[in-house]
């Protein structure tokens, strides 16, 4: 989807409690001048997002979420790309202002993927750009986590022991 508009979330604009799934959708080449945020995509309101193997390239915003804005908003994020988004000129990929934000990858407990991209933005703990290849954790370590994005998700098993427990 391209998309080049002067409104809040220049593609998708959740407000009012909204619930949205997204699966499988690259979103490229946005704009978006409004005074809120989210060159592509807004979400507030106490609104709920999913995102499966979603992409967010070349979108921008003039202050604030290049990619994303979220609001007041809860969005749970799987497999994320990101590429060139920039807010205010600089690089961001997302801004969040009382929102809540879990990514992960798609790997299985005992494994972790190799994201390579930190998404940025101020109190944003999410990787991005992990590919779909999972890898287990190195012998003597192990993880309980499903969705782990980084090798040092994996943590040392106690003497023993070949998992966490």
């Amino acid at each position: 989807i391209t998309y080049d508009d002067d409104h809040r979330g220049a593609c998708i604009n959740l407000i009012y409690h909204s619930t949205l799934h997204m699966e499988s959708i690259d979103l490229r080449n946005s704009y978006s001048g409004r005074t809120r945020g989210g060159g592509c995509f807004y979400a507030g309101d106490d609104s709920v997002v999913t995102m499966d193997d979603t992409g967010f390239y070349n979108c921008e915003h003039m202050k604030f979420g290049g990619a994303m804005y979220l609001s007041s908003a809860q969005a749970t994020i799987r497999n994320l790309r990101l590429g060139d988004n920039l807010a205010n000129g600089e690089p961001e990929d997302i801004y969040m202002s009382s929102a809540v934000l879990t990514c992960s990858s798609s790997c299985s407990a005992g494994q972790y993927a190799n994201c390579t991209t930190r998404a940025v933005g101020d109190s944003v703990d999410c990787w991005a750009n992990c590919g779909s290849t999972c890898h287990d954790c190195p012998a003597g370590k192990a993880n309980s986590a499903v969705g782990a994005q980084k090798p040092s998700s994996c943590e040392s098993c106690g003497i023993g022991y070949s998992s966490l427990e």
